[in-house]
């Protein structure tokens, strides 16, 4: 994991890292669970939250802060009629991307509103975190992490964060850049029929973290 690759090359052995995330979950959830949970167990001095792509999406299926109006929130948005065909026959997909201009999760149109929404609600809860490391006297980083066909295209979907980011004064470190800049070759960083990091991706993450830190201590 990238939280052992950073012990390992962080120059102290001072502190343990947790991993306190959720698989599927999405930044508002963790937000949620670090100000409802999290911070008055650990009282951690660091606190580091990594984003990536599929935080758009989940956010679309989970639905905005609304979510914890309800005793079930946890549960998804139930998905639309038509989804079983979409999914489980090749003709519906060409059906409803080719002639119908569709995605899985409708319109092409209502999708790309819904992405951008879904961006501002990481955007403001990005902010959150950031208000509540400084209200708690501790450190906040972001790490922004690109799936594996966002390096392909050359474009990473949560770059329209950097600017916030900036502006805010708020601590982040780039993994698209780093790889970009560093000539690495990202196909070995990848798992060949997935998007995400694979163990070798973890370990350089974990090690571009670290001289991030170091960095940004001095």
């Amino acid at each position: 994991t990238w939280e052992k690759s950073l012990e390992r090359c962080y120059p102290t052995d001072t502190f343990v890292t947790i991993n306190a995330g959720t698989i599927s979950s999405d930044v508002l959830y963790e937000y949620y669970k670090l100000n409802t949970v999290l911070y008055d167990y650990y009282t951690p001095q660091q606190v580091i939250l990594t984003v990536n792509e599929t935080d758009i999406l989940d956010i679309m299926e989970n639905g905005g802060i609304n979510r914890f109006d309800e005793p079930n929130h946890l549960l998804k948005l139930e998905a639309p009629w038509w989804s079983f065909f979409y999914t489980f026959s090749p003709l519906s997909r060409y059906l409803f991307n080719a002639l119908l201009d569709w995605n899985e999760y409708g319109p092409n149109a209502e999708t790309t509103k819904r992405e951008d929404d879904s961006i501002a609600v990481i955007n403001e809860t990005i902010e959150l975190f950031n208000k509540h490391a400084k209200r708690n006297h501790y450190k906040f980083s972001l790490v922004l992490i690109p799936l594996k066909q966002e390096l392909v295209k050359k474009d990473m979907h949560l770059s329209t964060l950097i600017p916030m980011l900036k502006e805010k004064g708020i601590d982040y470190l780039d993994f698209y850049k780093y790889i970009l800049e560093n000539e690495i070759d990202y196909t070995a960083l990848y798992w060949e029929k997935d998007s995400h990091l694979n163990s070798h991706g973890y370990d350089l993450l974990g090690q571009a973290l670290c001289e991030h830190l170091v960095k940004s201590k001095r």
